[in-house]
Formats: C-alpha cells, sequence, structure tokens
C-alpha cells in the first residue's frame, strides 16, 4: 500500500463543529481517544463516506456507518463499542458538519394523501440529548435493585441482522404454505 506523503494531508478537512457526549466520552482508550474539553471535533463528510452511506451491503451489516464515523471524528477509533444515545449525538452532528443546522423532511399523510414537508433544527435534537439523564441502575419499590448497560452499535447491529434473518425465513415459510395451500384446493 502507498502511502500518501503530502504533509499537508492532515490540513485538508477540518472539523466543522465540536459536541459532547452524553456520555462524556467516557471509553477505554482504544474505543475513544479522551478528550481534554470533552469535546469532540466532528468534520464534514468526504465524497467517499456519502458512498459508503450508499452501499446497501456495508450499511446492513453495520461496516459503513463505522468506516463513516471513524472518518469523520478520528478520535473514535472503534465505532463498533460506541452507546446507542453517543451514536446518535455523533451521527446527527456528522450531518450538521456535512449539510448544515436543518434537514428537510418529507412525508405523506395517509388518509388525504397530501405530501407534507418539515423543517427540523439539528442543534435544538443535539440539545434535547444532551438534557436526558442516563441511568444505569434502577430499585424498585420492593429493594429489587437493577442494572443495565446500553447497547453499544456492534449490539444494535446484530440485532437488526438478526431480526432481519428471522422475518426473511418466516417469510419463506410463509410462501412455502400458501403454495402448498393452494396446491390442495387445485386438486
Amino acid at each position: 500500500m502507498v502511502e500518501n506523503s503530502n504533509p499537508l494531508n492532515k490540513y485538508f478537512r477540518q472539523p466543522a463543529i465540536y459536541v459532547s457526549l452524553p456520555t462524556g466520552g467516557n471509553y477505554p482508550p482504544h474505543v475513544v481517544t479522551p478528550s481534554k474539553t470533552g469535546e469532540f471535533g466532528i468534520m464534514p463528510m468526504t465524497a467517499k463516506d456519502e458512498i459508503r452511506f450508499k452501499t446497501p451491503d456495508a450499511l446492513m451489516n453495520g461496516q459503513g456507518v463505522v468506516d463513516v464515523i471513524q472518518s469523520c471524528v478520528p478520535d473514535i477509533k472503534d465505532a463498533w463499542q460506541i452507546k446507542s444515545y453517543d451514536l446518535d449525538t455523533v451521527l446527527i452532528a456528522i450531518r450538521i458538519a456535512t449539510y448544515g443546522e436543518t434537514m428537510e423532511i418529507n412525508f405523506n399523510v395517509p388518509v388525504v394523501n397530501e405530501n407534507l414537508s418539515h423543517t427540523i433544527n439539528l442543534p435544538s435534537i443535539l440539545d434535547q440529548i444532551k438534557l436526558s439523564k442516563i441511568e444505569s441502575e434502577f430499585t424498585l419499590k420492593d429493594g429489587l435493585k437493577i442494572t443495565v448497560r446500553p447497547l453499544t452499535y456492534r449490539d444494535m447491529t446484530s440485532t437488526s441482522l438478526n431480526a432481519f434473518q428471522n422475518q426473511k425465513m418466516y417469510s419463506a415459510v410463509q410462501d412455502f404454505y400458501l403454495q402448498s395451500r393452494e396446491q390442495e384446493v387445485a386438486r
């Protein structure tokens, strides 16, 4: 592999926004490089990153999202280990860094069949995420103490892939059953 020998390469793309993670970025050093300020620089996506978001297989198995996060947030070394609420913050920040602070969504109202659009202010969503209190322990009235841990991106991807595979299998079984029933009725 040929290394890029341009000494200015690290200056081509600069962070467009800085965000703090809801967890405070408290991860082991092999997952996230600690920040002295508590904020992480988010760089805009490159054309290569945009292509990664449009590759179905890479999105399905999660690798595309991991590659984009690690490209846009160099302090995140292992995006698979990022907790779900930090992941939301990072993805929204990447969107802001790349396309700006607003996002237009278009949707169809079913009964009246009317197409509408709405503009979302993404920094206000980041502010709402920051205000959320994250608790990992709960004590019930009878004294039972429950400790939970948030899903990591690897957990979320694995769960989604399993659900997709189960749905495919269920559809195949259902199709086979319906075809068998149709053949019985035709006899």
